[in-house]
């Protein structure tokens, strides 16, 4: 039999071990939701809906010249509750063909994600203006599969996600549910696992590499904007248009 003192030895040792575990459990998986993922691009175009051959073969010949996978880079840093997704700054191309990834870069601005608040904002420049373009996690209802593919060292479980406005179009997300961050690029988070893959109309996202245990002044990135005007997609399009019609009445006139 053992004595009351070696008992209760025994279980504060228990306690103390549970503890330590469970710290360390803890710290593991706040690490692994902290990091910066790097993803390369590369043009995805089927030409399925274009029935004009000539208009077939203009585009194709601008897919081919923007490149197969383009040097630009882009970055998600990401911590527990939020992220940001951006393009690494790109070097001048000395040639004149059309790169279709660094107009995307260009034009991408920082999109940024609050899991707890559900918020998606685009924070980006145009006709000279900074706008925050608002929208929702709710609006991304994701299908998962079971289809299931071996990226890298991750196993990848495949997510579909259907387009709203257009029936036909859809964005398709591999995700590796033993990275538990549940982000990805350009604002397409909530699946139970980061992003490996990420493919739309135009555009195929693939990780390229991933660092944890976020650096602090990566970290201090991962804001909402301070700065721009509050607009929803909605609005903003709106804006787009009249601007858009402005600008190409200004240049008509010009001319004449």
């Amino acid at each position: 039999m053992f004595s009351d003192g070696l008992i209760i030895k025994f279980n504060i040792m228990r306690v103390i071990l549970l503890t330590i575990f469970l710290i360390s459990s803890t710290l593991c998986f706040s690490q692994n939701n902290k990091g910066v993922a790097i993803y390369t691009v590369k043009t995805n175009y089927a030409f399925n809906e274009i029935d004009k051959v000539e208009q077939k073969e203009v585009l194709k010949r601008i897919f081919e010249e923007s490149g197969k996978e383009s040097s630009i880079n882009f970055k998600l840093i990401f911590n527990n509750e939020k992220s940001v997704f951006f393009a690494e700054k790109a070097l001048n191309r000395n040639d004149n063909k059309v790169d279709l990834v660094s107009i995307k870069a260009k034009i991408l601005g920082k999109i940024f994600v609050n899991l707890e608040t559900k918020e998606i904002i685009q924070h980006k420049e145009k006709f000279g203006e900074t706008f925050n373009i608002n929208s929702s996690l709710n609006e991304h209802e994701w299908i998962l599969t079971k289809e299931q593919l071996k990226i890298g060292k991750y196993s990848c479980y495949k997510a579909i996600l259907k387009s709203k406005k257009d029936k036909k179009s859809e964005t398709i997300a591999w995700y590796a549910p033993e990275l538990a961050s549940r982000v990805g690029p350009l604002g397409y988070c909530g699946l139970p696992g980061l992003v490996i893959i990420l493919k739309d109309d135009i555009f195929i996202y693939s990780l390229k590499e991933i660092i944890f245990n976020l650096p602090k002044q990566d970290d201090k990135t991962i804001h909402r904007p301070k700065t721009g005007m509050e607009v929803s997609i909605k609005e903003y399009d709106s804006i787009y248009k009249i601007m858009r019609e402005k600008k190409d009445k200004l240049e008509r006139e010009s001319y004449n």
